[in-house]
């Protein structure tokens, strides 16, 4: 199975476990959240956790480097 990004517009990740492991992000993780950006990509992150916040996600996603839009 061929998969090609520009085959889709939008694209959703789970956090932990995916995008990051407690308060470290994944190897190549920014480097592709980075290429779908420039592709104009809508990105999309979902979390289980129900201790934290939008806001607090949004705030450790950004203290990784994380380019985020507040919504």
């Amino acid at each position: 199975m061929t998969f090609n990004i520009a085959n889709f517009s939008t694209y959703i990740f789970d956090l932990d476990g995916s995008i990051y492991s407690g308060n470290r992000l994944y190897p190549g993780a920014q480097k592709l959240l980075q290429i779908l950006r420039n592709k104009e990509k809508q990105l999309f992150f979902l979390s289980n956790n129900s201790t934290d916040t939008a806001e607090t996600i949004g705030k450790k996603l950004k203290e990784m480097g994380l380019e985020v839009l507040d919504s």
